[in-house]
């Protein structure tokens, strides 16, 4: 959904007279906030999505971050997870798994709950399995997940080197220094001046020679961050961060 629709939809649930209804809302209620937040992310993810992307990332990238003695992935903006799980089960059948970790953060405290529990609907399993494969996935895709009612929930053993906490990209500073970082389909719903503010966040939290994939489509062109990264695949918006770089003020 549209975030303009959401926003409707948010000043209907919350039964204010426009935008102006609803910043005094926001203003006076506390609980607000909470609900305003709940409405306005957007958790759109699934396993392995875009494979070529993880496919690329099993190939490409986490061989090469193999030399660092721990390996520590952000997943900005995880939504409820599913992205993250993914990157776990790739860097189990590397035999990577037990030297990274794993950092899920969302703005939305449901989503990262969700994150949290490892529980896909089943109904999404077939799609999931199919993108497996075509990541590049050789495994039985079912052995890493057990059935539970109407859900596929995954092998705590995953859930081991996987942190999911609450982190606002808008107002958070960073958090520690990060091999890997993915923030995909995040970015598309900010203001050029937002996104130029997180990707100073983003490049700033990147070790020297530390990978940032973006989604589909998103870019660094035209960001203050431009000149800062060598394409590993522009197509498949992954950079590499210059071991010199500087970014703009």
């Amino acid at each position: 959904m549209p975030v303009a629709r959401r926003i409707a939809a948010l000043i209907a649930s919350e039964r204010v007279a426009g935008i102006a209804g609803l910043r005094r809302r926001l203003a006076e209620d506390p609980s607000a906030a909470a609900r305003a937040v709940a409405a306005l992310s957007v958790p759109a993810t699934t396993m392995f999505r875009d494979p070529a992307v993880f496919r690329a990332l099993r190939e490409r990238v986490l061989p090469q971050l193999a030399s660092f003695p721990i390996i520590r992935c952000w997943l900005a903006g995880c939504a409820t997870g599913e992205e993250a799980w993914s990157l776990a089960i790739i860097l189990h059948e590397l035999g990577l798994a037990e030297r990274s970790r794993l950092y899920a953060t969302d703005l939305n405290p449901a989503a990262v709950a969700a994150a949290q529990a490892g529980a896909v609907p089943l109904a999404a399993m077939r799609d999931a399995t199919r993108s497996y494969h075509a990541a590049a996935g050789t495994a039985d895709f079912s052995s890493y997940y057990r059935v539970v009612g109407g859900t596929a929930r995954f092998d705590a053993a995953l859930a081991r080197h996987i942190v999911c906490a609450r982190h606002d990209l808008a107002g958070d500073a960073s958090f520690n220094e990060f091999h890997l970082i993915l923030c995909r389909n995040v970015l598309i719903y900010f203001g050029a001046a937002l996104q130029a503010h997180v990707h100073r966040l983003l490049h700033g939290s990147l070790a020297h020679g530390g990978v940032l994939c973006l989604g589909a489509t998103e870019s660094l062109f035209g960001t203050p961050c431009a000149d800062a990264y060598t394409a590993i695949d522009d197509r498949l918006r992954l950079y590499r961060k210059h071991h010199v770089s500087e970014v703009a003020p």
